[in-house]
């Protein structure tokens, strides 16, 4: 019986699978795209992507055969193989069933399809984080902020605005260092889940070694600063806060990341509420 897979899950057994696992993919299923089809070595030789990664998976097509048109949709039984050479592997077709013609022009651009790549994953980060810290999800903006925080305590938000998207969190008993402790470990985090589960994608974005600094964020402690003014100078990213005031901000590659701690009667913190730019925090990432 043939294993289905995609294209994602042939890089991923090519990377670190056993050889055990590869051995299991004597009769594989794998459906996609044609993006390219050539002759090599007396073989039709078909790139299909499947849109689960920016990669494409080499089919060599059973003898015979001739290139199925770009854009088609194929279904492909076949056998995992390796090249012999680093990282390189290909499925040697027993079958190809073309399912629909498809439209060539249709497929986005690597640069764009990274994008969008690395958007999911971050909302996925963000989530992972929050729930992992014990906040409730809330369906809408954080006005009430200090109600919401009597009765769930810790909570946050993912809200569309004018086709830009933003994070809101309110935190009950915390102060401004609270929520700078929150802001940054969100934001290494974020930025840790990205470069493990978006590689590929953030490869194709990097510029100006924009990865090699991100790496170092992870391991850097953040010096925290009081100033009046909020500047954009300094490293990959820097805290600020006003002085008499309870307003913070991070600045990560000259954005800003702001909260605010709102003070009850007696002077103690009720709760540390933060707003801060998804768009802004996927820019920082990959230097849109």
């Amino acid at each position: 019986m043939a294993i289905e897979i995609t294209v994602r899950e042939l890089f991923d057994l090519n990377r670190c699978g056993s050889d055990m696992e590869k051995d299991q993919l004597d009769t594989l299923f794998l459906q996609g795209w044609v993006r390219t089809c050539r002759q090599e070595d007396g073989f039709v030789i078909a790139e299909i992507s499947d849109g689960t990664c920016l990669g494409f998976a080499a089919v060599r097509l059973p003898a015979g055969s001739v290139c199925p048109e770009m854009g088609a949709a194929v279904s492909v039984v076949g056998k995992y193989c390796e090249t012999g050479r680093d990282d390189d592997f290909f499925v040697d077709a027993s079958e190809v069933v073309v399912e629909a013609k498809g439209e060539p022009d249709k497929f986005a651009g690597d640069r764009e399809v990274s994008r969008r790549r690395i958007r999911s994953t971050l909302f996925m980060a963000v989530h992972e984080f929050f729930q992992s810290q014990g906040f409730m999800l809330y369906d809408g903006l954080l006005e009430n902020a200090g109600i919401l925080t009597m009765n769930f305590r810790d909570v946050y938000a993912v809200l569309p605005e004018d086709g830009l998207w933003y994070l809101q969190t309110a935190m009950a008993f915390a102060d401004e260092d609270d929520g700078m402790d929150l802001l940054e470990d969100l934001v290494k985090f974020c930025v840790s889940y990205v470069l493990e589960n978006s590689r590929d994608e953030m490869q194709c974005l990097n510029r100006n070694g924009r990865m090699r600094r991100l790496k170092q964020l992870l391991e850097t402690d953040i010096e925290r600063k009081e100033t009046d003014e909020m500047s954009a100078d300094g490293p990959l990213m820097t805290w600020q806060r006003q002085v008499n005031g309870a307003r913070f901000a991070l600045l990560l590659e000259g954005r800003t990341f702001a909260g605010t701690s709102t003070s009850t009667a007696s002077g103690d913190y009720a709760y540390t509420l933060m707003t801060l730019s998804l768009d802004d925090l996927l820019a920082c990432l990959y230097d849109a």
